[in-house]
Formats: C-alpha cells, structure tokens, sequence
C-alpha cells in the first residue's frame, strides 16, 4: 500500500514455483480440430469439479485474433481427455 492508500488488486510473481498448467490443449497439423487434457493433480480439486466457461483464442503472427467459447467440462485429477 502507497502513502496515498494505493494498492494492488492482483500480484503475480516469477520463479516462485514450477508447475505446470492445468489444461494442456493439442491441435491437428492442419489446425482444424483440437483436444483439451486436464492435469489437475497439482490444483486442489475433486473430481467431477467444472470449469463453467472457457474460451479459445488465436493470436497469429500478423495481430490477427480469433476467439470461441467452449462450452463448460467436469475435471477429473487424472491427465485424461477433457473436451474431444
């Protein structure tokens, strides 16, 4: 907090840990379809927990974007397919 009673909402910090992303997301060469895998084994959650909203964007090279909601998925701790 600053003199003038300013503060941070969010802090984020580097290197303070290593763990890896709770969703892993693979797409066919062509780009044309895609798979989403869970690994929830490092974030505390039971199995059945959901996910109510995701969205899946493309950023390209050129700063052209693309955006989709997916619709919602039921986690599991293992590392198995959530969305085919």
């Amino acid at each position: 907090m600053t003199a003038e009673g300013e503060s941070e909402q969010c802090v984020f910090y580097r290197g303070v840990g290593n763990r890896r992303s709770p969703l892993r997301m693979t797409t066919t060469k062509d780009g044309e379809s895609y798979d989403i895998y869970g690994n929830f084994r490092e974030v505390p959650c039971t199995d059945g927990t959901s996910i109510r909203a995701m969205w899946l964007v493309d950023v390209r090279a050129d700063g052209a974007a693309a955006f989709r909601a997916i619709d919602s998925v039921n986690v599991r701790s293992d590392a198995s397919r959530l969305r085919p």
